[in-house]
C-alpha cells in the first residue's frame, strides 16, 4: 500500500482507479469527472471505487463517508483531508 507523495501523484493514481473500475479512458478523465458523467459511477461502482481507494491508499472510510465523494475532485479532497 502506498502513499502519494504529492498531489499531482494523487491525482494521477485517482485517475487510473477511475478509467480501471469504470472502464473508462483514462485521457477523457477530469478532476471533474464523477457519477454526473460517468455512466457505470453508480452505487455499486461507488463501493468498488472506494474499495480501491482504501487498498491503494491504506485509508479506511466511515460510513458517513461512503456515500460524499462524487467526482474525483471530491475523492482527492477526502484523501487530502487525511494528511
Amino acid at each position: 500500500m502506498e502513499k502519494p507523495m504529492d498531489d499531482q501523484r494523487t491525482i494521477e493514481h485517482l485517475y487510473r482507479i477511475v478509467a480501471t473500475i469504470f472502464k473508462e479512458d483514462v485521457t477523457s478523465l477530469t478532476l471533474d469527472s464523477g457519477a454526473a458523467t460517468i455512466p457505470r459511477w453508480d452505487s455499486f461502482g461507488q463501493l468498488r471505487l472506494l474499495m480501491e481507494v482504501e487498498r491503494v491508499f491504506g485509508l479506511r472510510f466511515s460510513m458517513a463517508e461512503i456515500g460524499q465523494p462524487r467526482t474525483i475532485r471530491d475523492l482527492h479532497s477526502l484523501i487530502s483531508s487525511r494528511g
